[in-house]
């Protein structure tokens, strides 16, 4: 992997465990939470409001991410929706440190 492309997988999981962080937090709310934008920009203070429903949507891929529509970079678009976009890298750092699947950023 070029020094660029893992230098954006890095910023995507460190947000991305930041918003999982958030979502524990959120407990069992019902209204839209305001998510940290996992875009490439390690600099990224944008925020992304979704429903906890489709926070779970994106977590069940461990390499996709949310970001706020223009931030989509070099991902790979997977769909875009009101307010946001979901990306897909293909950087196995992503699957490596999901989580959720036990992995660490």
């Amino acid at each position: 992997m070029d020094p660029t492309s893992e230098r954006a997988a890095r910023a995507q999981t460190i947000f991305r465990a930041g918003n999982e962080a958030l979502a524990r937090a959120a407990g069992s709310r019902d209204d839209a939470i305001p998510f940290i934008c996992e875009c490439a920009d390690e600099l990224c203070l944008a925020r992304v409001p979704l429903a906890r429903d489709e926070y779970e949507e994106v977590r069940a891929h461990s390499r996709r991410f949310v970001v706020t529509l223009g931030h989509e970079g070099e991902a790979q678009t997977v769909t875009m929706r009101d307010g946001y976009a979901v990306v897909e890298t293909d950087a196995e750092l992503a699957a490596d440190t999901d989580p959720r699947k036990g992995g660490s950023p």
